[in-house]
């Protein structure tokens, strides 16, 4: 949101995956993507479809915020 409480959009880009198209490997670049926008302690929600990679992918992610937050504090 902007300072006068309008809603904005921002689309975060994320390399193409080089090597194996592994959850370990999605995981990493989407963790240098949010770190490199500071937003690792705002992220609220996700969308996606219902692939079961997307559930492990988030799994991860997931555990990866909570130390975050613990470390951060």
């Amino acid at each position: 949101m902007s300072e006068d409480g309008g809603l904005q959009k921002l689309i975060l880009g994320m390399k193409e995956l080089k090597g194996i198209y592994s959850s370990v490997n999605i995981v990493k670049e989407f963790w240098v993507v949010i770190e490199n926008f500071s937003i690792t302690t705002n992220l609220k929600y996700f969308v996606g479809d219902n692939h079961i990679s997307n559930d492990i992918i988030l799994k991860k992610l997931f555990r990866l915020l909570s130390v975050y937050e613990v470390i951060d504090m």
